[in-house]
């Protein structure tokens, strides 16, 4: 067994992997990347990498959006392989965005494609341990509160835990602040600007 250790060493020094280990969405990326290219043995090497480093499967089909935050590097993500997470979103460790059998709740895409897989919106934050099951649409500039069980559509701008999930609260241009800390992309943006986001968004 030393003789292993010893070995697993000298290979993460090899790689440089003792100073940093590429995050599941750097990985992701270099997956999707060969799979749009036609090399599904590389986008297959790729997505196991993901599994052998965050212990996560994040399948090459699924779509990721630009400036998407996996939580400390992406820990223990379970993905679907044809959900969708919109740009700028925020998924905490040891996620679930998969699929519920029996389940008739459906959303459509623009191109009238109908999903049975979950669909996070942009600058969505989806807090750690939960699970979104079926075919859910969580609105844009929502939050997901730990361990929540969501099985059912979430409006733009919402706040929702529990199991099965249910609503706490609305963000908006009133209460944003109180907020603004779980979505990873407000933090560095004014309030004008997060102002004028929630307004593109919010239903009300």
């Amino acid at each position: 067994m030393d003789d292993t250790f010893e070995k697993l060493e000298n290979w993460m020094r090899k790689m440089e992997l003792h100073e940093n280990i590429p995050n599941a969405y750097e990985i992701w990326k270099k997956s999707n990347q060969a799979f749009r290219k036609g090399d599904l043995k590389l986008a297959k090497l790729y997505q196991n990498m993901n599994s052998l480093f965050h212990n996560s499967s994040v399948p090459y089909t699924t779509i990721v959006g630009k400036g998407v935050n996996f939580a400390y590097g992406g820990i223990g993500l379970v993905i679907h392989f044809n959900s969708i997470i919109e740009a700028y979103a925020t998924i905490g460790s040891n996620v679930t965005l998969g699929g519920r059998g029996g389940s008739k709740l459906h959303y459509f895409l623009d191109d009238g494609t109908k999903m049975a897989v979950p669909r996070i919106g942009m600058y969505t934050y989806v807090a750690t341990g939960s699970k979104i099951l079926g075919g859910v649409d969580v609105g844009a500039c929502s939050i997901i509160g730990a361990n929540s069980v969501v099985m059912d559509h979430v409006p733009p701008c919402s706040i929702v835990a529990g199991t099965p999930a249910k609503l706490i609260t609305r963000l908006t241009v009133d209460n944003f602040r109180k907020y603004k800390n779980n979505f990873t992309h407000f933090r560095s943006k004014s309030d004008e600007e997060i102002i004028k986001i929630i307004q593109t968004y919010s239903e009300d």
